[in-house]
């Protein structure tokens, strides 16, 4: 099953929700319909789950909402089970941007993925 064509990924408030949103209304792509699924995150980084988990984010069955934790292959391939053959999958989750290993990892996966990154100049921040 083909799951990602491609990921956004960027440090906070650098635009990946306006991108995100931008790019859900075209009819010839279909996001995920959560927003930072951080499933290749949490699969690095297991004790951040737990940490969601203690902010009051739920599991997957509690879905309609964002604020839920992805834990398996299975529950992220779900996310895209609506996507017509015929449009282009993605999906958003600035946090892949703190790890150097997220890439490769995301690769194994999906071999020909593409990895979108927003970033944004510090000094344009520090005058906010």
């Amino acid at each position: 099953m083909k799951i990602v064509d491609f990921i956004i990924a960027g440090s906070a408030k650098s635009g990946t929700t306006a991108l995100y949103n931008i790019l859900d209304q075209h009819p010839g792509i279909f996001m995920s319909a959560i927003k930072e699924t951080n499933f290749f995150f949490q699969n690095l980084h297991p004790n951040h789950a737990d940490m969601l988990k203690l902010n009051g984010q739920k599991r997957i069955d509690g879905w309609g909402d964002e604020n839920v934790i992805i834990e398996t292959f299975e529950q992220y391939q779900n996310l895209f089970l609506k996507a017509s053959d015929r449009q282009i999958i993605g999906e958003a989750s600035p946090l892949y941007l703190l790890d150097s290993k997220i890439p490769k990892q995301i690769k194994t996966y999906s071999p020909d993925i593409k990895i979108i990154l927003i970033l944004r100049n510090p000094s344009d921040v520090a005058w906010a």
